[in-house]
């Protein structure tokens, strides 16, 4: 099938062709071998690479999500063929298209859309590895919400990885759509009501937040809350106030002792605590 397929995408993993299926277009997908492995490893990790990529599409389309429908796989060709989605890539979309540039209706609906599919996939433990607006696409015909690309996914019950699922999206949004931030908080929004787990996976997204930006100013109150709340309730202590006061020194200065916000306190409150510790470290510095 390759003979007769058409290069239109080459990254480091894999060429992506198109190429007729029946009597329709279908996407192949190609793993191409590494020639700096040993030819044998290589043969085992693409094939086990190909084998996960299938299932975790496979898995995703089950629980409901809108994912390219899979028609074969071969293991030994290392190759995937899948449906041709007729449609407009996300990231293309929010850039050019006015109708959702500069409607915020749509973009609401739009994030909606996305903080369900996400919702979905992260509730069969699929962690797609790879989420940015270049992989989601709407359908031409029905204006479904499609994930694509899969390449990057495994299998994971993890928190911390459906955490770091969000957080790769959220760079994406951040760093390619300026001013997006409200509408991946509709995103987060609509993820929170649809998947039932999603506290823990919040938890861990402002975790993993606090650690990508260690060293800059762009941590908010409300991702501090969450990492300390069990800290500072002085129920469940676990140190990593102290560990947070190092990371935040450039901007916040805390001490645990000081801290006596319980877990349903309001942000003011956490705000208010934060300012009578900075003062209080910079009196005892000046001494």
């Amino acid at each position: 099938m390759i003979e007769n397929a058409i290069l239109i995408k080459q990254g480091a993993e894999a060429r992506i062709y198109t190429a007729p299926f029946l009597t329709r277009t279908a996407i192949i997908k190609e793993r191409f071998s590494k020639t700096y492995r040993h030819p044998i490893l290589d043969k085992k990790l693409t094939a086990r690479r190909v084998n996960q990529e299938a299932r975790c599409l496979f898995k995703c389309r089950k629980s409901g999500v809108d994912t390219p429908v899979l028609y074969f796989v071969n293991i030994e060709d290392s190759t995937i063929c899948m449906e041709f989605i007729q449609g407009m890539i996300i990231r293309d979309l929010l850039i050019s298209d006015n109708e959702y540039v500069q409607n915020k209706e749509k973009q609401v609906e739009l994030a909606k859309m996305i903080g369900i599919s996400l919702s979905k996939i992260h509730a069969v433990d699929v962690i797609h590895g790879d989420l940015t607006t270049s992989n989601l696409m709407l359908r031409e015909s029905n204006q479904s919400l499609v994930i694509i690309d899969f390449g990057l996914s495994y299998v994971s019950s993890l928190p911390e990885d459906k955490a770091v699922d969000l957080y790769v999206l959220e760079k994406a949004f951040l760093s390619t759509h300026p001013n997006s931030e409200e509408m991946f908080a509709n995103i987060l929004e609509s993820y929170q009501k649809n998947y039932k787990a999603s506290q823990d996976v919040l938890s861990k997204l402002a975790e993993v937040r606090l650690r990508g930006r260690k060293r800059t100013k762009n941590l908010t109150l409300q991702d501090i809350f969450i990492v300390l709340q069990k800290d500072i309730s002085g129920e469940d202590a676990t140190g990593r106030v102290d560990y947070t006061i190092k990371s935040l020194e450039e901007f916040l200065c805390i001490t645990e002792r000081n801290i006596k916000i319980g877990y349903a306190q309001n942000l003011a409150q956490l705000e208010s605590a934060f300012q009578t510790n900075k003062k209080k470290r910079t009196a005892d510095q000046a001494i």
